[in-house]
């Protein structure tokens, strides 16, 4: 997905709720980088401290956070890549809910119809619930993984399932 198409319905949903997955996979494994979900974004000495939302947008843009260009002023233009900073702000803003088992934003954001919104609402209330915070967002990634391959199973997209 670019960057400038996340408003495109459930793939948009599918490929985000994924971005955030392999974004917080890889982020664990960067220099100078630490997960920390009470942040958006920001940086102290050396370390920059990013969230799922943070991850999310590594993943989305294809840029790394370091410690020379990214703090929590200039975190939306840094990852615009072709958006407004405010458009940055709502992908943020709903990744950060998604993270915490709340879906709703995400499909507003992704501009899900709302007949397919009710059938991913459906599968969320029938599966596992997740909430990533800092003791255990590792742990519960297969949740959210699992949710995401029964709503890419619904639609019809095996041929993104991971």
């Amino acid at each position: 997905m670019g960057i400038k198409d996340y408003k495109k319905g459930v793939i948009s949903y599918v490929e985000i709720a994924q971005a955030m997955i392999d974004g917080l996979k890889a982020a664990r494994y960067m220099k100078n980088f630490t997960v920390d979900m009470g942040t958006f974004g920001t940086t102290e000495e050396n370390m920059c401290y990013g969230c799922a939302a943070t991850s999310t947008m590594m993943q989305l843009t294809g840029k790394k956070v370091n410690t020379k260009e990214f703090d929590e002023f200039t975190r939306y233009s840094y990852f615009a890549n072709g958006l407004r900073p405010g458009d940055v702000a709502k992908i943020e803003y709903a990744v950060d809910i998604f993270r915490r088992g709340g879906i709703g934003p995400l499909l507003f954001l992704c501009k899900v119809k709302e007949e397919d919104c009710q059938s991913i609402e459906k599968i969320y209330e029938e599966g596992d619930k997740w909430m990533l915070d800092n003791r255990d967002w590792l742990s519960k990634l297969n949740v959210v993984q699992r949710h995401i391959n029964k709503v890419t199973r619904h639609f019809d997209l095996e041929w993104y399932e991971v």
